[in-house]
């Protein structure tokens, strides 16, 4: 898989209708990678590609673990992982968390992600580190804080989805 990423800004009755699938993983993706991706308007879908994996790190000093606890690292794996056998990573924040992790990520600048991003222990990300990689790195991280906002604005969850 290609290990590519993207949130959809999901209602009440989305999230109910995805979480009563989640007995069967294949059928719970499909219908997150089928139907809600097509459902959700385009304001709503929002690509962060390969960039996820360097977001995630910048947020939680270098390494993938979750934590509910932290806004930050809420950013990407969510408060609620669904456990799917077929190489997926899917994490859902409920409104209040979207809010939590809106306010948390909107002050971070290019000068903030750049330093973090530098400082990943190189081991653990594994992916060559450049400025080139910076940049796309910086460029979705863009589009994940307005996604946010304009989530939390709207009392949406956020459901992050990426393959492995």
């Amino acid at each position: 898989m290609s290990c590519r990423g993207y949130f959809l800004g999901l209602t009440d009755a989305d999230v109910s209708e995805f979480a009563s699938l989640a007995s069967d993983s294949y059928e719970m993706m499909e219908f997150a990678n089928e139907t809600l991706y097509i459902r959700c308007e385009p304001d709503w879908v929002t690509s962060v590609d390969k960039s996820w994996d360097a977001i995630h790190r910048c947020l939680t000093n270098g390494y993938m673990l979750p934590d509910p606890s932290d806004p930050m690292a809420k950013c990407i794996l969510g408060v609620q992982e669904f456990d799917t056998a077929d190489n997926w990573i899917v994490g859902l924040c409920f409104p209040e968390d979207v809010r939590e992790v809106d306010l948390a990520i909107r002050h971070l600048d290019r000068d903030w992600l750049h330093k973090k991003y530098w400082a990943l222990p190189k081991d653990e990300y594994g992916i060559f580190m450049s400025e080139d990689d910076f940049e796309y790195t910086w460029d979705y991280f863009k589009e994940t804080k307005d996604f946010y906002r304009r989530a939390a604005a709207s009392g949406r969850h956020s459901l992050f989805i990426a393959d492995q």
